[in-house]
């Protein structure tokens, strides 16, 4: 009988191979191969098997490990991209993710030489493991595209693709795509990077776009894409061109741009509309001669190139700073205001045919002249040194006395918020603004009165400054400056560093970063008051700190905005959750205030609607097994926030985990020997063994906790694991040995005594800080004993 697929005619005895659940076909017929990409959805049925669609969820895949006959759990992934993609393009309606491990995803990995596309909704693609995974075009021929997107609410996030270098292809491209995401990816050496083409509010973020062969980012014929904080370098022709039909408004907005020949391309043709909003770029050249132009703009038979230019600081091409052209029966009027042009080698602004509007800009320095073909008539335009802070080194924020500093008065009308790396437009208590893409961001001083006490454990408090302070280094001698050399008699200070604390006094905690967002231990006697000085955190977007899974400590950012609880979220890049809601299965949903009468060991929970402290720190436990972003809210979104959210349908555990943070100061000090040594310990066979535990509580003294004592030995399973059981003695396998609040022994207590087999043993005592009998073993010692 024949087999109808797609229109082509397979009659029976032709050979058919199956690639894993039928979803790929290579189908021969005579001396021709066809290559046939069968959706589940579609009924399709051979020898009398039916294709089933796979159910929407959590589905992984792992080119190291998988299998492409597994069903997609974490316990049983796939392998290949090419078998999970189309297992999700013909699937059922719903959410999907796609959590793709570390590794590198290629045809010489076992991927097959096919395209690679999505066609389906609402799917988050998500790189996970310890490096984002590498989806890689080394030795395909017909896999020429790393990967096409087509569809609605479509995420990409954490993966890296590269060398996918055919002509006219990028790296990744959508296609007819409405509310899609591409989010913390790099996207290198490819023949161009990223192309958005017949797609509707599309969002490129935080991308890194560098070195591919052509082009970094491509808008074509779209509605309302943006490009918004990405890295976008050397790539020979052009960073990001903008060539849109209809009357789409893309916004290309606080990006770094350099190295490219062209740093933003816009181009009108066939009577369309390029109207893109570009503001908040910082375009320029590294490598001497890399970029001809910062911005060009064309307008070409009978379309129209109108941008909206604001804000950008532009310097050092070959050519000119911005370039408009017209040609033919085009048109163009662009607005060019509040930029700062310097030190390109032709003009700073040039024009040929557009009716620009040029005001309030900073053009300087640029060899040949300033303008060309623009009449000047506004005096509100400089041509001044901007006083760029270290253009050398790329930092082209202002230094104070730059005459580009409030320079914009209100009666502009100046529509831009924020400035290049997020700091409100115009400051707080101020009216004008800058031009530039930098708003000038002075030093400010915080000052913190030191809590007092007597040195009891329970005058610990946690503080925090709310500035980026540099070092440790630099923290510690403004605190020397007004209390002398460090002193652990009246005053000692602790960082929190993930695991353990580092004194203020230590090597660690010199060359530490110390930024807004973080808080400290200190325990003192005294009360005087540090003025601390140095640059607030960018207040006109969210404040992100990245979590790893345990402890920290965290603060409010900014000294003069109040902010409670609510204010604060976290992602894990799939769901988005306030820290306070019941669906947070990320952290627990409460922070940790020290008091030192608190009920929880001197502990006090902050839950909903609690407002937070500006010169306090508060503990957050990341339950999450892997990092989190934790954001910081102002009221304006950064580009972290999902598209949909698959929580609202998912029963969560409400989280009941109410263990309090680690106290400050040493941790508990666990210590095992065998025959009185710390080993390795030989010793003859018919001798016996002695193995004596002690422990130092140190700070966590009276806190609850697992106790284990526990030996590997040479015997075969279940007999290869024993551990004591206080009071009764060894037992096989694991179990605690004590769940009992942590006291001191300094006495060293037997827990064995008897001659062993021969054979190698290694012995184990530890204690953690969360009483749950699983064996986490926070703090361990161990002594490996061979019986000869």
């Amino acid at each position: 009988e024949a087999l109808y697929v797609g229109g082509l005619t397979v009659n029976s005895g032709t050979t058919l191979y199956l690639n894993g659940l039928n979803l790929y076909t290579h189908v021969v017929v005579g001396e021709t191969s066809y290559v046939v990409q069968v959706y589940p959805g579609s009924g399709f049925s051979f020898g009398g098997g039916t294709i089933v669609s796979i159910p929407a969820g959590t589905y992984h895949v792992d080119i190291q490990s998988g299998s492409d006959t597994n069903d997609g759990s974490a316990a049983s992934p796939w392998k290949t991209l090419h078998h999970a993609i189309a297992q999700i393009s013909g699937g059922e309606s719903g959410d999907y993710v796609l959590y793709v491990a570390s590794g590198t995803y290629s045809v010489l990995n076992g991927e097959a030489d096919e395209p690679l596309r999505l066609q389906q909704e609402n799917v988050t693609i998500v790189g996970s493991g310890a490096t984002p995974p590498v989806i890689d075009g080394t030795g395909a021929e017909n896999w020429s595209t790393g990967l096409e997107m087509t569809g609605e609410n479509l995420i990409l996030q954490d993966l890296s693709v590269t060398d996918f270098s055919g002509e006219d292809e990028e790296g990744i491209r959508v296609t007819e795509g409405l509310n899609c995401q591409i989010h913390t990816c790099r996207v290198y050496g490819n023949n161009s990077g990223i192309r958005v083409s017949f797609s509707s509010n599309t969002l490129v973020s935080d991308c890194d776009i560098y070195q591919n062969s052509t082009h970094g980012i491509d808008l074509i014929w779209g509605a309302d894409n943006d490009v918004i904080d990405n890295r976008i370098h050397d790539n020979p022709m052009y960073g990001v061109r903008v060539e849109s039909g209809g009357e789409s408004i893309p916004e290309i907005s606080r990006n770094l741009i350099y190295d490219n020949d062209y740093g933003i391309l816009v181009e009108a043709v066939n009577e369309n509309t390029a109207s893109p909003i570009i503001q908040n770029n910082v375009i320029y050249q590294v490598t001497t001669g890399a970029m001809s132009y910062g911005i060009f703009t064309s307008a070409n038979n009978y379309g129209d190139a109108n941008p909206e230019i604001y804000h950008n600081t532009i310097d050092g091409g070959t050519m000119s700073g911005i370039k408009m052209e017209v040609l033919g029966s085009g048109s163009s009027y662009p607005v060019i205001k509040y930029n700062t042009i310097t030190n390109f080698e032709e003009y700073g602004i040039e024009n040929s045919g557009a009716f620009p509007t040029v005001e309030y800009n900073d053009v300087w320095n640029n060899a040949v002249d300033n303008y060309s073909g623009v009449e000047v008539i506004s005096t509100t335009n400089k041509s001044v040194d901007p006083l760029y802070v270290d253009p050398a080194h790329t930092d082209y924020s202002l230094q104070p006395g730059s005459e580009c500093i409030n320079a914009i008065p209100p009666a502009q009308e100046d529509p831009v918020g924020i400035d290049y790396p997020g700091y409100l437009r115009p400051r707080p208590g101020e009216t004008d603004k800058d031009m530039g893409a930098y708003e000038y961001v002075a030093d400010e001083t915080v000052n913190y009165t030191l809590p007092t006490g007597t040195g009891l454990a329970t005058d610990y408090r946690i503080f925090s400054i709310p500035l980026n302070l540099g070092t440790g280094a630099d923290m510690l001698a403004a605190m020397v400056n007004v209390l002398g050399p460090y002193d652990n008699t009246t005053w000692r200070g602790f960082l929190y560093n993930g695991a353990d604390y580092d004194e203020f006094n230590s090597g660690p905690f010199a060359s530490h970063a110390i930024m807004p967002g973080m808080g400290y231990w200190i325990i003192t006697t005294l009360t005087d008051t540090i003025p601390f000085t140095g640059k607030p955190a960018p207040d006109g977007v969210d404040y992100v700190m990245e979590l790893a899974p345990g402890w920290h400590i965290i603060a409010p950012p900014w000294s003069y905005v109040t902010l409670y609880l609510d204010n604060f979220e976290v992602t894990d890049g799939i769901h988005t959750y306030p820290i306070t809601s019941t669906l947070n299965d990320l952290t627990q949903q409460f922070l940790w205030d020290y008091t030192g009468n608190g009920a929880y060991s001197g502990y006090e929970m902050r839950g909903e609607g609690s407002l937070l402290q500006n010169d306090t720190g508060y503990f957050i436990n990341v339950l999450s097994d892997k990092a989190v972003r934790l954001l910081i809210s102002t009221g304006e979104s950064n580009g972290y926030d999902v598209l949909f959210d698959t929580a609202s349908s998912q029963v969560k555990t409400v989280q009941t985990d109410e263990t309090p943070p680690p106290p400050p100061g040493s941790p508990p000090v666990a210590d095992i020997k065998a025959n009185g040594l710390d080993g390795p310990v030989s010793v003859a066979q018919g001798q016996p063994v002695t193995i004596k535990v002690t422990l130092d509580p140190e700070v966590w003294n009276g806190r609850n906790a697992d106790w284990w004592v526990a030996a590997h030995t040479p015997f075969d399973p279940p007999g290869d694991w024993y551990t004591y059981v206080h009071p009764n003695g060894w037992r096989t396998g694991i179990h605690t040995c004590l769940q009992t609040p942590l006291f001191e022994v300094m006495s060293p207590f037997p827990v064995l005594n008897m001659v062993l087999p021969p054979g190698s043993y290694t012995f184990y005592f530890a204690v953690d800080g969360n009483m749950d009998g699983k064996p986490d073993a926070t703090w361990l010692d161990a002594v490996q004993v061979t019986v000869e």
